[in-house]
C-alpha cells in the first residue's frame, strides 16, 4: 500500500530500532509485554507507519494459540490493530497480507486467523486475503 511502511521484528533486539514507535503505539506497560512476548521466540510483530507515524500492528505466532490447539508448524495471525485515526485506509489489510506472506515464507503448514462474528471490517479483510470460514467456533475467555 503506498505510503505505508511495514517493519518486522522477530526479537527484542530487532525491536529496539523502533522501540520509540512501539512505545507510542502500546504505552509503557504494553511495550514491556511486547518485549516479553518477543523473548519467547515464537512470535514476530510488524509495525505499520504512515509518514513516520505509528498506525497499526500485527502479530504472527508460530505453533501456539491460547484459545485453540494448533500444530507446531502452524502460524496464528493476530491480534491486528489499527489506530482509530488511521482506520479505513487499508492498513489492516496491508498488515494481514504481510503477515500471511511472512508466515507462508517461513513454511507455515496452516495459517490461522480469527475475529468475532460482528467485526464486519475484519471479516472482509480476512476474506480478501483468501481465508474461508468459519472452520470452527469456540468460546473465547480472555480472563483465562
Amino acid at each position: 500500500m503506498p505510503g505505508v511502511t511495514v517493519r518486522w521484528c522477530d526479537s527484542p533486539f530487532a525491536a529496539l530500532a523502533s522501540a520509540a514507535a512501539w512505545r507510542r503505539m502500546l504505552g509503557f506497560a504494553g511495550l514491556a509485554r511486547f518485549f516479553m512476548r518477543l523473548m519467547k521466540g515464537r512470535r514476530s510483530a510488524a509495525l505499520a507507519s504512515v509518514s513516520g507515524r505509528p498506525a497499526g500492528y500485527v502479530y504472527v505466532t508460530r505453533g501456539f494459540c491460547r484459545y485453540y490447539t494448533v500444530a507446531s508448524r502452524d502460524a496464528v495471525i493476530g491480534p491486528v490493530f489499527v489506530r482509530p485515526s488511521f482506520r479505513g485506509r487499508g492498513i489492516a489489510g496491508c498488515l494481514v497480507a504481510n503477515a500471511v506472506r511472512r508466515a507462508s515464507d517461513a513454511g507455515a503448514a496452516t495459517i490461522w486467523i480469527d475475529t468475532s462474528e460482528d467485526n464486519a471490517a475484519m471479516l472482509r479483510i480476512i476474506g480478501k486475503c483468501g481465508f474461508e470460514g468459519p472452520v470452527d467456533e469456540y468460546e473465547r475467555n480472555d480472563d483465562a
